[in-house]
């Protein structure tokens, strides 16, 4: 067998087998989609299911005057943060608030930031125990509990802090649930903004140490909403996430709240990198960010440029066949560069006239008569015809060589 025809079948085989692969691999990715479930975390914008959030941004995105979009970049990238929101949906603990500079920059810039915490189990608070006759502490609400039983309460509940940071604030669990529990605004909220009453499908509260902070909602005495001012910006917090999600807006929307939530800003931000998405940085997101596309199309059209110059010749017209093109003879001498230009780019009609242009810009330095000159020009402007330019060229150089021989 030739070796184009083995070339040819490996290429085959190569690209069966590549494509193959191709196959197996999207197979499997629909098999792990349905066998999994959704694929993106609980409460996010990407979700259509009822514990996503896409409607929320879809229903900001369809005004005319907001633009909402889901952030996959760092936030110190968002333009005119005095005009924009943030909304962090999902997260887990005050402490991953208050370690991230980003949020609170984010914050202290002039944005306004909205967190939403994911409705986890974070502890009950200690309360504290009275102290007996004899002198030891003793809860008196506390139920007696066999030494069987206590093994299984050996491990302390967690309880998530932002004690080191200026937040200022813990988050726990109630310690008593009940089903009928509803999420009451304060007064001066509910007259000024009209907030309404909101299910209560979390069982988890702030625990404020400052004045900073003003509640919003709250249950009994446990604050659930509250909100303060951070910089130029203002940050609010935020326990109850049923009500942002696709189910709540689809059966209760608070209208009341969602507008609140966003003031009068027109630039809405959900960000989604705490979920685990992210854009990757590329070269075609610097060309995006820097405004590159310009630049871009320059450097295409000088590719296509040079290709079409590689492929015909200056003059515009197309090359010759194989079978009928001069072979050019290369002389390994200092002309052989030159002749091969004029031979290329230059028609030989206009040979003379362009040899005559450049030998004029040098003849100052030469010291030629003006009638000399004069009777070579005349003799350069005589014919265009290809067929003259030898005897033209031999008449002039023989005037040239009468001028040397009289300086002599």
């Amino acid at each position: 067998m030739n070796k184009s025809k083995v070339s040819r079948l490996l290429i085959c085989f190569l690209a069966i087998l590549a494509g193959a692969g191709f196959i197996w691999s999207i197979c499997d990715l629909f098999s792990l989609r349905f066998s999994r479930g959704n694929v993106h975390a609980e409460y996010s914008t990407i979700r259509t299911d009822p514990i996503g959030c896409k409607a929320l941004l879809e229903s900001y995105g369809g005004h005319p005057n907001i633009t909402a979009q889901r952030l996959l970049r760092p936030t110190d990238e968002i333009d005119k943060t005095e005009d924009a929101v943030l909304f962090v949906i999902g997260l887990k603990s005050p402490d991953d608030l208050a370690c991230n500079k980003d949020y609170l920059d984010f914050a202290a810039k002039g944005g306004r930031l909205i967190v939403i915490f994911s409705p986890g189990y974070y502890g009950t608070e200690k309360k504290k125990m009275k102290k007996s006759s004899d002198g030891k502490k003793k809860n008196p609400k506390k139920k007696e509990i066999p030494v069987k039983a206590k093994k299984k309460f050996k491990r302390k509940p967690k309880i998530f802090t932002a004690k080191k940071s200026e937040l200022r604030l813990d988050l726990f669990n109630f310690s008593r649930q009940s089903v009928k529990r509803k999420f009451t605004p304060s007064e001066t909220y509910r007259k000024v903004q009209g907030l309404k009453e909101l299910p209560a499908y979390t069982t988890n509260y702030f625990k404020v140490r400052g004045k900073e902070w003003s509640v919003l909602y709250r249950y009994r005495e446990f604050p659930v909403i509250i909100e303060r001012d951070y910089g130029r910006g203002t940050i609010l917090l935020c326990t109850p996430i049923y009500f942002v999600s696709n189910e709540a807006l689809r059966k209760r929307p608070n209208t009341n709240l969602l507008c609140y939530l966003i003031g009068n800003r027109h630039n809405v931000y959900f960000e989604e990198k705490h979920h685990g998405l992210f854009e990757q940085l590329n070269i075609f997101w610097l060309g995006k960010k820097f405004r590159l596309g310009l630049l871009v199309l320059n450097l295409l059209l000088l590719a296509v440029l040079f290709v079409w110059k590689s492929l015909f010749s200056i003059t515009g017209s197309g090359c010759s066949p194989p079978e009928t093109r001069e072979t050019v003879n290369i002389e390994l001498n200092h002309t052989a560069g030159l002749v091969n230009l004029l031979k290329r780019g230059i028609a030989r009609a206009d040979l003379l006239k362009t040899c005559m242009g450049e030998w004029l810009k040098t003849v100052k330095y030469r010291h030629i008569p003006d009638k000399k000159l004069d009777e070579i020009r005349e003799l350069a402007e005589v014919s265009d015809k290809a067929a003259d330019q030898v005897i033209i060229y031999n008449r002039i150089h023989n005037i040239l060589s009468e001028v040397k021989e009289r300086k002599k």
